[in-house]
């Protein structure tokens, strides 16, 4: 309650004992994650009302996911376990059928998906096939036209963007990265 009344509002989990809001969008969708009854952490939608008829949003075929942020469109992003076990960028299913996008990689094994701005661009990182940890926007079809971050700055900077953490809707990106002489 952000009046301080102490009105305040347990949102619940999937049947498990934690959960954790992490973002809600200006159409009061409150995105996170929460642990079922088998103790898993799942994505999910939580119910604005308290009454906990939180929807678990799935995953990619593993057993663990974790919604990030939504946008006012309601598109959730965040990652999920594939089949394979590895955490993998995800474009989540608002309506809990499952229909959730793998984003991809930039030819490595994990990636996540930290943001998404009301233009529906997607930022977060993703591993190479070399294994190195690289900023990025997200193909939102899931189609794997992935951009790696670093091609969009002039080299002679000395930085390698290593995640992007946020992106407005002006297209401005904050995030990390590291430059040769190790800041």
């Amino acid at each position: 309650d952000s009046s301080g009344a102490g009105r305040n509002k347990g949102l619940g989990t999937l049947g498990g004992y934690e959960s954790v809001a992490v973002d809600i969008s200006n159409n009061n969708l409150i995105v996170g994650w929460a642990e079922n009854t088998s103790r898993l952490r799942r994505a999910c939608i939580f119910d604005i009302t308290g009454n906990g008829n939180n929807l678990d949003l799935g995953t990619l075929g593993g057993n663990t996911a974790t919604a990030y942020q939504v946008n006012d469109g309601d598109l959730i992003v965040g990652y999920a376990q594939n089949n394979a076990g590895y955490q993998v960028a995800c474009l989540f299913d608002a309506s809990g059928a499952g229909n959730n996008i793998n984003l991809g990689t930039l030819g490595g094994t994990r990636s996540y998906a930290l943001g998404i701005n009301n233009d529906n661009q997607i930022i977060g990182w993703a591993l190479t096939n070399s294994g190195d940890r690289r900023a990025c926007l997200f193909d939102i079809t899931g189609n794997g036209a992935n951009i790696d971050l670093n091609s969009l700055i002039d080299p002679a900077l000395g930085w390698t963007l290593t995640a992007a953490h946020a992106i407005n809707d002006y297209g401005w990106i904050v995030g990390e990265g590291i430059n040769s002489n190790g800041e």
